[in-house]
Protein backbone atom coordinates (compact mmCIF):
# COMPACT_ATOMS: atom_id res chain seq x y z
CA UNK A 1 0.00 0.00 0.00
CA UNK A 2 1.40 3.41 -1.15
CA UNK A 3 2.59 5.54 1.92
CA UNK A 4 1.74 2.68 4.68
CA UNK A 5 2.55 -0.43 5.66
CA UNK A 6 1.08 -3.22 4.15
CA UNK A 7 -2.34 -4.95 5.60
CA UNK A 8 -1.71 -8.22 7.39
CA UNK A 9 -3.70 -10.77 6.29
CA UNK A 10 -2.42 -13.98 8.21
CA UNK A 11 -2.16 -13.93 11.77
CA UNK A 12 -0.16 -17.48 13.51
CA UNK A 13 -0.49 -18.00 17.25
CA UNK A 14 1.82 -19.14 19.48
CA UNK A 15 0.35 -20.38 22.49
CA UNK A 16 1.09 -23.80 24.97
CA UNK A 17 -2.96 -23.15 26.36
CA UNK A 18 -4.90 -25.28 23.69
CA UNK A 19 -8.12 -23.81 25.22
CA UNK A 20 -6.98 -19.97 24.21
CA UNK A 21 -5.35 -21.16 20.98
CA UNK A 22 -8.49 -22.76 19.97
CA UNK A 23 -10.74 -19.83 21.17
CA UNK A 24 -7.64 -17.39 19.21
CA UNK A 25 -7.80 -19.29 16.13
CA UNK A 26 -11.79 -19.45 15.74
CA UNK A 27 -12.03 -15.58 16.78
CA UNK A 28 -8.88 -14.82 14.31
CA UNK A 29 -10.66 -16.54 11.19
CA UNK A 30 -14.21 -15.10 11.63
CA UNK A 31 -12.48 -11.85 10.57
CA UNK A 32 -11.60 -13.51 7.05
CA UNK A 33 -7.59 -13.90 7.98
CA UNK A 34 -5.51 -17.03 7.04
CA UNK A 35 -4.73 -18.05 10.43
CA UNK A 36 -2.17 -20.47 11.82
CA UNK A 37 -0.98 -21.95 15.06
CA UNK A 38 1.66 -23.31 17.05
CA UNK A 39 1.83 -24.97 20.32
CA UNK A 40 5.41 -24.01 21.21
CA UNK A 41 7.98 -21.07 19.78
CA UNK A 42 9.70 -24.34 18.20
CA UNK A 43 6.79 -25.48 16.46
CA UNK A 44 6.16 -21.79 15.40
CA UNK A 45 9.72 -21.85 13.89
CA UNK A 46 8.97 -24.97 11.95
CA UNK A 47 5.83 -23.06 10.44
CA UNK A 48 7.59 -20.20 9.67
CA UNK A 49 10.15 -21.82 7.79
CA UNK A 50 7.82 -23.10 5.40
CA UNK A 51 6.03 -21.73 2.75
CA UNK A 52 2.14 -22.42 4.76
CA UNK A 53 2.61 -18.86 6.15
CA UNK A 54 1.88 -16.01 3.99
CA UNK A 55 3.85 -12.88 4.72
CA UNK A 56 3.37 -10.44 5.87
CA UNK A 57 2.14 -12.06 9.20
CA UNK A 58 1.17 -10.72 12.52
CA UNK A 59 2.30 -13.40 15.29
CA UNK A 60 0.16 -13.61 18.49
CA UNK A 61 2.43 -14.72 21.23
CA UNK A 62 2.07 -16.16 24.54
CA UNK A 63 4.84 -14.71 27.03
CA UNK A 64 5.11 -17.59 29.12
CA UNK A 65 4.92 -21.58 27.78
CA UNK A 66 6.22 -23.91 30.30
CA UNK A 67 9.86 -24.71 29.46
CA UNK A 68 9.95 -22.12 26.59
CA UNK A 69 8.99 -18.01 26.72
CA UNK A 70 7.84 -15.52 24.06
CA UNK A 71 11.23 -14.19 24.28
CA UNK A 72 12.44 -17.11 23.11
CA UNK A 73 10.93 -16.94 19.84
CA UNK A 74 11.71 -13.35 19.65
CA UNK A 75 15.06 -13.86 19.91
CA UNK A 76 14.77 -16.29 16.94
CA UNK A 77 12.78 -14.27 15.23
CA UNK A 78 15.08 -11.57 15.15
CA UNK A 79 18.24 -13.39 13.64
CA UNK A 80 15.69 -14.42 10.68
CA UNK A 81 16.70 -12.35 7.39
CA UNK A 82 12.86 -11.66 7.02
CA UNK A 83 11.95 -10.31 10.57
CA UNK A 84 10.65 -7.45 9.02
CA UNK A 85 7.81 -9.59 7.66
CA UNK A 86 6.58 -10.23 11.14
CA UNK A 87 5.07 -7.91 13.94
CA UNK A 88 4.51 -9.38 16.95
CA UNK A 89 1.65 -9.19 19.81
CA UNK A 90 2.71 -10.24 22.91
CA UNK A 91 -0.10 -11.87 25.16
CA UNK A 92 0.31 -12.72 28.93
CA UNK A 93 -1.65 -12.37 32.14
CA UNK A 94 0.75 -10.91 33.68
CA UNK A 95 0.13 -6.93 34.38
CA UNK A 96 3.77 -5.92 33.04
CA UNK A 97 3.64 -5.04 29.32
CA UNK A 98 6.40 -5.68 27.40
CA UNK A 99 9.68 -3.63 27.38
CA UNK A 100 11.13 -1.60 24.49
CA UNK A 101 13.53 -4.18 24.64
CA UNK A 102 10.98 -6.45 23.57
CA UNK A 103 12.25 -5.64 19.93
CA UNK A 104 9.69 -6.56 17.39
CA UNK A 105 6.87 -6.09 19.80
CA UNK A 106 4.38 -3.93 18.50
CA UNK A 107 1.79 -4.29 20.73
CA UNK A 108 0.28 -6.21 24.27
CA UNK A 109 -3.28 -7.78 24.58
CA UNK A 110 -3.40 -9.26 28.47
CA UNK A 111 -5.62 -12.31 29.38
CA UNK A 112 -8.03 -12.75 29.96
CA UNK A 113 -9.29 -10.60 27.16
CA UNK A 114 -12.32 -10.54 25.20
CA UNK A 115 -13.42 -10.61 21.24
CA UNK A 116 -13.26 -6.90 21.67
CA UNK A 117 -9.94 -6.65 22.42
CA UNK A 118 -8.45 -8.87 20.06
CA UNK A 119 -10.47 -6.99 17.28
CA UNK A 120 -9.13 -4.09 18.22
CA UNK A 121 -5.38 -5.27 18.47
CA UNK A 122 -6.01 -6.79 14.54
CA UNK A 123 -7.34 -3.50 13.55
CA UNK A 124 -4.69 -1.49 14.72
CA UNK A 125 -1.42 -4.12 14.11
CA UNK A 126 -2.75 -6.61 11.45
Amino acid sequence: MPGGRATTRSVLIVDDDVDVRETLFEAVAQTGRAVFSAKDPADALRLLDGPAVPRPCLVLLDRQMGATSGGDFLEALRARLDRDQFRVVSISASPRTPSAQEAGVVGFLRKPFDIAALEAVLDEHG
